[in-house]
């Protein structure tokens, strides 16, 4: 054997190691640089001892990300659109109640869908859309805004990629302030945590993604769990592909509570809106994963919980619009375009104008 063959093969390891840590340090701090991108004007939300937060009324400001840069303005209500929209709102109005993608994150007043309806059909919709709800604090918005409005039927957007997990949680898993939270009791809503407390989440750590993964770890394999650790192999290697029927059977073990409790609230919601003489549709909202990658972890548990609001929907007689599938149909037909940011997620002009067309046609307006 070669004298030079040890030392050859010891620089060679070595210098691939290093060349590995190098570009996994390289990708995290890019990584990090993007996460750390986003600034918006200060104040734009406010806190309320019963909602957690609300958007502080006739607030203008900007909000910056390395995918947009967008202007943000909020009317005397603490809504975003035109107040004229809200005081000349008819019987006929749509009420849109949903969070930052129905609020509209990420693009300018004029580009949310709500904004380019009214832009066609003059004061047909209110956005009533606050960043960051989930469907108990969109619940009790409702029971507050409800009998100030003349508008008779009310969308609620139904975000698939956390408003199934939040509605357990007294601290949202992607916001660090605390919120109202629901129980039942003897089949029976109770409302705890109020006053909302003022003390912030004391860590991040808590996220969508890590929720999957404890759901899903025993389907790991040993290069899965490799692969989550890198920056560079969740660049160079697919995205786990899980089996559906097996992960559809472990959500509906971890997650029976979750649907048990979204029936209850939907259910007083309804009873609510029936209330004022309105009615409701439930619509569900994907995230990109939903489109790209069905049959990730992310999407198979956004399909998951399509399945169950799907479901409680009809038992409770409710109006339902499977805005998921229907996007995932277009999106397809379409060939695959780009409707959300790349690295910050929400959707970006494109998307809201394709949502914009689908309520149009929906609801005939």
């Amino acid at each position: 054997m070669n004298k030079n063959f040890w030392p050859a093969s010891f620089f060679i390891i070595s210098s691939s190691v290093l060349s590995l840590l190098a570009i996994e340090f390289i990708l995290a701090k890019y990584n990090s640089s993007i996460a750390n991108s986003s600034h918006i004007s200060a104040n734009l939300l406010r806190y309320h001892p019963t909602l957690g937060w609300t958007l502080t009324p006739n607030w203008q400001g900007q909000h910056q990300h390395h995918d947009f840069n967008a202007s943000y303005s909020t009317n005397l209500l603490g809504f975003r659109g035109e107040l004229s929209n809200f005081n000349q709102a008819q019987a006929n109005s749509l009420a849109i109640v949903g969070d930052s993608f129905s609020f509209g994150l990420g693009v300018n007043d004029d580009q949310t869908f709500s904004s380019l309806i009214n832009q066609q059909v003059a004061n047909r919709v209110l956005n009533l859309s606050i960043p960051g709800y989930s469907t108990d604090q969109q619940l009790l918005l409702i029971k507050d805004m409800a009998p100030r409005l003349k508008a008779q039927h009310y969308v609620l957007f139904f975000y698939l990629g956390n408003d199934y997990l939040d509605i357990m949680l007294s601290y949202p898993l992607q916001a660090a302030q605390a919120k109202p939270l629901y129980t039942l009791l003897q089949q029976q809503l109770q409302l705890t945590n109020t006053p909302v407390p003022k003390t912030p989440k004391k860590t991040s750590t808590n996220s969508l993604r890590l929720s999957i993964n404890q759901t899903l770890s025993q389907q790991h394999t040993p290069l899965i769990k490799l692969r989550q650790r890198s920056l560079l192999l969740q660049r160079l290697l697919p995205a786990p592909r899980y089996d559906p029927v097996t992960t559809q059977a472990l959500f509906a073990q971890y997650y029976s509570d979750n649907s048990r409790l979204l029936t209850a609230l939907l259910k007083e919601l309804q009873q609510q809106l029936q209330q004022q003489g309105a009615s409701l549709t439930v619509a569900s909202l994907p995230n990109n994963t939903y489109l790209q990658a069905p049959l990730s972890a992310d999407g198979l548990l956004q399909a998951y919980i399509e399945g169950q609001l799907q479901t409680i929907c009809q038992q409770l007689s409710l109006d339902y619009w499977n805005l998921a599938q229907q996007l995932q149909q277009l999106y397809l037909a379409q060939g695959q375009p780009q409707w959300y940011y790349p690295h910050e997620g929400h959707l970006n002009p494109q998307g809201h104008q394709i949502i914009a067309q689908l309520i149009q046609q929906q609801f005939k307006l």
